[in-house]
């Protein structure tokens, strides 16, 4: 049988959930034993007789593999073996693997230093190695640096209850080299939706202009943000990246040509109008039609 862990709001409540789990396990002909508790009144309210309730509240107790201290109401965490187990052997994956698994986290209280270890078992699998081949050098240096630090974790004091009667807003910001394999960037966008569902150019423009505005907006610091009706400008410059987009979808290979001042191929529909790209790099077309966006 394993542990069962609980709390309550007031020590009314607890001594109620406390008679309720007696009962209930003693039906099934099954005793409680090795009562833990931060409250002194809980404790008291045993049998003396019982050897498993101590009547003093301890320094440190073991719940689910976390470290609780009672006296001070807080979780803490013990990894010092991590670094014992690096040091005493070669680093193979299947040292990591049995070191990481010393690391129980499932409140995601030490979430970062547990993310590390997983990229560099990410790592290990892309480069397809055995369990018991050891590692190349870099690899092991990132390993160390991960390792040697971790003991740090053990001075941590996490207050095991967290309600709070005002909100507080609280950042947490880690340094982090810019890496592939923790970024992911979205590239198509998919601008058509948007414009089938405007049945008027005079509204999609409206509507695009207000995107750009925001879009600039977001990046700017409150005292350089533009407010009030949109500008005539807007709504120019929200026209010219309508058509670039439209035309990037149906004229991508012919946009490309001519930005890199290549020839357009023969199979190009637009060939015999003579496209040209103008300032904007919107294509347009020579010949009676000169100046017309395509």
């Amino acid at each position: 049988m394993d542990d069962l862990i609980s709390g309550c709001s007031s020590i009314t409540s607890a001594k109620q959930l406390k008679q309720e789990l007696i009962s209930l396990f003693s039906g099934a002909g099954m005793q409680l034993h090795k009562w833990s508790s931060n409250c002194i009144e809980l404790l008291s309210n045993f049998d003396v007789s019982d050897g498993d309730v101590s009547l003093t509240i301890p320094d440190e107790t073991k719940d689910l593999r976390h470290l609780w201290r009672p006296q001070k109401d807080t979780l803490a965490f013990s990894v010092s073996s991590i670094a014992d187990v690096s040091d005493s052997c070669t680093i193979t994956k299947r040292s990591v693997l049995s070191a990481t698994a010393r690391i129980f986290d499932p409140l995601g209280l030490i979430s970062p230093a547990v993310t590390k270890a997983k990229l560099v078992m990410q790592e290990l699998w892309r480069l397809t190695l055995d369990r018991n081949d050891s590692w190349p050098i870099h690899l092991v240096t990132q390993w160390t640096r991960f390792v040697k630090p971790l003991a740090a974790i053990n001075n941590l004091n996490i207050p095991r209850y967290i309600l709070l009667d005002d909100a507080l807003r609280i950042e947490l910001h880690g340094e982090f080299k810019k890496s592939d394999s923790v970024c992911l960037v979205t590239q198509n966008v998919e601008l058509l939706l948007i414009i089938h569902k405007c049945s008027s150019l005079v509204k999609l423009k409206i509507i695009f202009a207000w995107c750009l505005r925001f879009k600039e907006n977001a990046s700017n610091p409150p005292s350089q943000r533009t407010i009030g009706s949109l500008t005539a400008t807007e709504l120019s410059r929200a026209l010219i990246c309508l058509i670039r987009n439209v035309q990037s979808v149906y004229f991508p290979l012919e946009i490309q040509c001519l930005l890199k001042g290549k020839q357009i191929p023969n199979s190009s529909s637009v060939l015999n109008l003579s496209p040209f790209s103008d300032e904007n790099s919107i294509l347009r077309i020579g010949g009676r039609l000169l100046n017309t966006p395509t």
